[in-house]
């Protein structure tokens, strides 16, 4: 349920090798739980390591910082926010006619 998750890149297995672009190699996970977590709305980008066969491959995920309920509560707003934009194009589009009529 956490931002890793949401992601849908990061998979079981896959290492974490940097955190904000620094290199955290060998140190242990939850040493790194301050650096990881942080303020819901802020950002963070992990670096992965990932074996696959003889394959690895490194990789980078931004992600935003917050709990399930925060992110529901962002999409709860969201209605709002587009009706809120939707009436600034409207004034936008008013103020733009009574220019051209004023002219």
């Amino acid at each position: 349920g956490g931002s890793a998750e949401r992601s849908g890149v990061i998979r079981v297995n896959d290492v974490v090798v940097r955190v904000d672009h620094e290199s955290v190699e060998g140190q242990l996970l939850s040493s790194l739980r301050s650096r990881i977590l942080g303020p819901q709305g802020s950002s963070v980008t992990l670096g992965f390591r990932r074996k696959e066969g003889l394959e690895t491959t490194y990789y980078d995920v931004p992600l935003v910082r917050g709990s399930p309920e925060y992110f529901d509560s962002l999409k709860a707003s969201q209605p709002l926010q587009d009706e809120i934009e939707r009436l600034r194009r409207a004034n936008s589009q008013l103020e733009s006619q009574r220019a051209r009529d004023a002219a």
